[in-house]
């Protein structure tokens, strides 16, 4: 069973929480039959796991915010509650109760609407969402069940699509960010072994590096970017020489990350050292291959 309270700010009945739930009153003296028909429509909600359908709309919002549409489905469903709720409630009662529920519904109207960040079920946040209600309850028509499964699959829709969209954004993100680094050659912000230890990044997926004209290896292999991390993996068969390697894509730089990596084979880059990038006017190998006439 959940707790009872009276909040004098509360600006009418209403149930809060999942784990704890508790129903609040206002500060103010109702009648038997009025205290009976607001804790009957709470337990009603709490039945139902209306206040669970509200999180999960609530998570649809903050997902796509952006969208129109899901602030809709969401009002739409709030709405479609609170009939089914009312349905539930006078479908044994009669006439008279149904016009004693109706009463309590116009004495517990709140002038104002509960900001949408209080996630709650209430017995009637505002006046003018009492017509549809009342008439509903005086009809007693049974489309409310309809309306919840439809509601349902409106709002599951947009959480898929929100999802897929989320995904496609991600996707338009690495696919901007793989852009800035393709077709770049990088030369660490120390000398190399000998010369230029320089790292070309190709748009074919694979990479070159060199770490000094000392060197005697030529790495090359893989490279793969998740987010702004850049992993490059040597395509080698021995262990000896097997390489992996990560970086943080910083605006025209790569800064190593020491987590995880390998390291080089001649060379020990240290957390946090840069690769300075360039336009591929420098071949892998680190040797300028512009020319002047």
């Amino acid at each position: 069973m959940p707790n009872l309270f009276r909040n004098g700010y509360a600006p009418t009945p209403m149930l809060v929480g999942i784990i704890r739930p508790t129903i609040y009153l206002p500060d103010i003296e109702y009648s038997d039959v009025q205290l009976y028909n607001i804790l009957i429509h709470e337990l009603t909600h709490l039945r139902r796991h209306d206040i669970i359908v509200k999180w999960i709309t609530a998570f649809a919002v903050h997902i796509h915010w952006f969208n129109p549409i899901v602030y809709f489905v969401r009002r739409e469903i709030d709405r479609a509650c609170e009939l089914a709720c009312d349905e539930a409630v006078i479908k044994n009662l009669d006439d008279d109760g149904k016009q004693h529920y109706g009463d309590t519904l116009i004495s517990v109207a709140s002038d104002k609407r509960l900001p949408k960040t209080v996630l709650s079920t209430t017995m009637c946040e505002e006046k003018k969402a009492l017509k549809e209600r009342l008439g509903a309850i005086m009809k007693h028509k049974r489309f409310s069940i309809r309306a919840i499964v439809v509601s349902g699959i409106l709002v599951i829709t947009v959480l898929c699509g929100a999802i897929i969209l989320s995904a496609s954004a991600q996707r338009q993100n690495d696919l901007s960010k793989a852009s800035d680094i393709v077709g770049k050659t990088y030369t660490y912000e120390k000398e190399g072994f000998g010369s230029n230890f320089t790292i070309q990044i190709k748009d074919d997926g694979t990479f070159n590096y060199y770490e000094g004209v000392l060197s005697s290896y030529i790495g090359k292999g893989k490279w793969i970017l998740d987010g702004d991390i850049l992993l490059i993996s040597d395509d080698v068969q021995s262990e000896e020489y097997a390489r992996e390697n990560y970086f943080k894509v910083s605006g025209n730089d790569l800064v190593f990350i020491s987590e995880n990596s390998t390291n080089f084979l001649y060379l020990e880059v240290a957390d946090g050292e840069r690769f300075s990038g360039s336009p591929t006017d420098t071949n892998w190998y680190g040797i300028n291959t512009n020319t002047q006439d």
